[in-house]
């Protein structure tokens, strides 16, 4: 899975200035301690291959933004993410998560004040993989 949200916004590159991190939790609301779509990567992948059967809800957290605000203060960049689901040989899809649910301007970074946005859920049965965004 690939979670992608380059963009350009007031001349700047979304991925040289903001820096979102993509946790993996359970149907409890669990962290699952999985980060490997917690880098400093524009965009974020994890491989999800060989997991076990269930639910897999993936949530953006803002990391950094180093300086990308709209000149306009009362205006707001979003940066939704284009979510890129590839199953080798099988299917690849982008879907794209909602303006609603994306990281902005007004989000404050992780150590902050942590907004957690929903991106995506994944469910696992045996070989067969259904998705959605949010």
């Amino acid at each position: 899975i690939t979670f992608d949200w380059g963009g350009t916004s007031e001349g700047l590159s979304h991925c040289d200035y903001v820096d979102i991190d993509v946790y993996v939790w359970d149907a409890d609301d669990n962290d699952l301690g999985i980060f490997d779509a917690v880098t400093g990567s524009c965009p974020e992948q994890i491989s999800i291959d060989g997991w076990a059967d269930g639910e897999y809800f993936f949530w953006a957290n803002l990391w950094e933004n180093y300086g990308l605000f709209p000149a306009d203060t009362t205006q707001v960049i979003s940066f939704p993410m284009n979510v890129t689901f590839v199953q080798g040989g099988v299917s690849e899809e982008t879907l794209t998560q909602s303006e609603a649910n994306a990281i902005n301007t007004n989000d404050q970074g992780y150590y902050v004040d942590p907004v957690w946005k929903p991106v995506a859920k994944v469910t696992v049965s045996g070989s067969t993989y259904t998705y959605e965004t949010f």
